[in-house]
């Protein structure tokens, strides 16, 4: 299959706080084609699921619009509303559900004083998205913050032009630079160019949601022990097959629930857990407690795009968190559109890089000391059922048409490496006593 074989998905939102109306295939006016759709429904702009449909050319009612929502996500929606209700679901979604539920804000829950707060968003020179990643940073909802933009890739770059030339002077945006190679050392630089209480970090190539920082800083709420709070991540756009395997790959979304992490009472009944890898959210859109993140040392700079390592310095540090004994929050009201790659090259080469990574943190954890190398030796036969079965969570929502090769790249990324991170922290020691 071609790269651009499979029609666009159309992508939109539908809030359920208004009243529904009729969708068209093209959202301006009715085309010939029927369309399929994956629509985020929100309640007060908050995420609370997927719907999948198909959009016809005379478009879809307002009433057939409201049944495949009932159909689909009904005891969500229900689970939303204030008091039992006296119509049905369907009834209430015609005339919008504003007066039916509670609107669930993260001004609510953020104690006063408000944390102070900074966004990291860590680049390689210059990428075609990187402006629009700043703009919705810069547009954020929460009341006082900085947006520190950090350059891997400053000796080649004519980042700090553009900036000011697309941005003009801006107060709080902030242009630093970090030489060593490696996207840990560029979040490790972030977190070291601010003293704000929350450093919420997120990549060169994606959309944030306006409330996207106030959710993350809100989910601190939950407990003083939380180091950690990450966030929901979806697509841009859907508009090859490369872009719809990596949904099936994994995708980076994990659920519309809150999820709290832990090692006590939050610890899920899993054998491999904390070592589920990908469970906790993805390094493209979480937040820290500065302060706990100094402590637990910061980002593993052997680990991370653009080191042999390939990746995997959120893995570590999300896994260090809560075997640390710190909660780490999933709060999907956190939300935030990821460009996904179009190009089959291009994903063959992520989806090595996510191989390299998983097993270059398993390394460094049986490298830890005792405990940790136990720990990860018992999950082995637990780790190899959930990789290989066809059954497993990580596998059985692969269609027939995803690509055997790309279960073969992952597999031999994985095998890769344990070798991988060995040199990675070779050359890190090397770079720290002076040598070339």
């Amino acid at each position: 299959m071609s790269s651009a074989a499979v029609p666009p998905l159309l992508l939109a939102d539908l809030d359920l706080a208004w009243p529904l109306t009729g969708l068209t295939s093209n959202g301006h006016s009715a085309s010939r084609r029927e369309r399929p759709a994956r629509l985020l429904l929100r309640l007060f702009g908050q995420p609370i699921g997927l719907l999948e449909t198909r959009i016809p050319g005379p478009g879809l009612s307002p009433q057939v619009l409201a049944h495949q929502v009932v159909e689909q996500l009904g005891d969500v929606v229900a689970g939303h509303l204030e008091q039992p209700r006296e119509t049905s679901i369907e009834a209430l979604l015609l005339d919008g559900l504003s007066t039916h539920a509670r609107q669930r804000r993260w001004q609510d829950v953020v104690r006063s004083p408000l944390p102070t707060a900074t966004i990291v968003i860590n680049t390689c020179g210059h990428r075609p998205d990187l402006f629009d990643t700043v703009q919705t940073a810069l547009d954020q909802d929460y009341p006082s913050f900085e947006v520190v933009v950090v350059d891997n890739r400053p000796q080649r770059s004519e980042l700090p032009g553009l900036l000011k030339r697309r941005f003009g002077r801006v107060p709080n945006l902030t242009y630093r630079t970090e030489v060593k190679p490696g996207l840990a050392n560029g979040r490790n630089r972030g977190l070291h160019s601010t003293t704000a209480e929350i450093v919420a970090f997120t990549d060169d190539d994606v959309i944030l949601d306006r409330s996207w920082l106030g959710s993350l800083v809100g989910g601190f709420a939950v407990s003083e022990d939380v180091a950690c709070v990450t966030g929901l991540i979806l697509p841009k756009q859907l508009a090859t097959y490369p872009q719809l395997w990596l949904e099936e790959f994994g995708g980076f979304r994990k659920g519309f629930e809150r999820r709290v992490w832990d090692c006590a009472e939050n610890r899920p009944d899993d054998r491999l857990y904390p070592y589920r890898f990908g469970v906790f959210g993805s390094g493209a859109n979480a937040a820290f407690k500065r302060s706990l993140l100094l402590e637990l040392g910061a980002f593993d700079e052997a680990l991370g795009t653009g080191t042999p390592a390939r990746g995997g310095e959120d893995l570590d540090i999300y896994t260090r968190v809560v075997l640390e004994g710190f909660k780490l929050v999933y709060e999907p009201a956190a939300l935030l559109r990821h460009a996904h790659h179009a190009g089959m090259s291009e994903l063959r080469r992520q989806i090595f890089g996510y191989g390299v990574s998983v097993t270059a943190v398993l390394t460094t954890h049986l490298l830890t000391g005792p405990l940790t190398r136990r720990a990860v030796l018992r999950r082995i036969p637990a780790g190899l059922l959930y990789l290989l079965s066809p059954r497993s969570a990580k596998n059985e929502r692969r269609s027939a048409a995803y690509p055997p090769i790309l279960v073969l790249t992952e597999l031999l990324g994985m095998v890769v490496g344990p070798a991988a991170y060995l040199r990675s922290r070779w050359r890190l020691r090397r770079a720290r006593r002076g040598r070339p």
